[in-house]
């Protein structure tokens, strides 16, 4: 009996194990990445919301169209730049602007194209 219960011990680990080595999601590799670090910054008015940063095109594909949008947080709202025929394998340096006052932070919401 108790190598029984043993056994049943053993069971969960193995369990969690497999889902941590799970290979189909690190293969799919997005097709548009933020590369590298955001920045975000009101214009020397406090008129505008501005959130900048770069975007790269992960295929060998040109999309004829690629949105970024942001979340903007304890002022509701959103910011989004976008730009026609990013290029296969082409970076973007995109600069998202927002007309709200009061942006404490934002994320990413999406990263769009066709």
């Amino acid at each position: 009996a108790a190598g029984a219960s043993g056994g049943g011990e053993s069971q969960p680990p193995q369990d969690a194990a497999k889902e941590k080595t799970e290979t189909t999601q690190p293969e799919q590799k997005e097709e548009l990445t933020l590369e590298g670090e955001t920045s975000g910054s009101y214009d020397e008015y406090g008129m505008t919301y501005t959130i900048s940063g770069m975007i790269k095109n992960n295929t060998d594909q040109t999309p004829s169209y690629v949105q970024v949008t942001f979340n903007l947080y304890d002022e509701e709202g959103t910011a989004m730049d976008n730009i026609n025929d990013l290029e296969a394998g082409g970076t973007w340096k995109f600069e998202a602007v927002s007309w709200e006052e009061g942006v404490a932070s934002y994320r990413l919401a999406e990263i769009s194209g066709f």
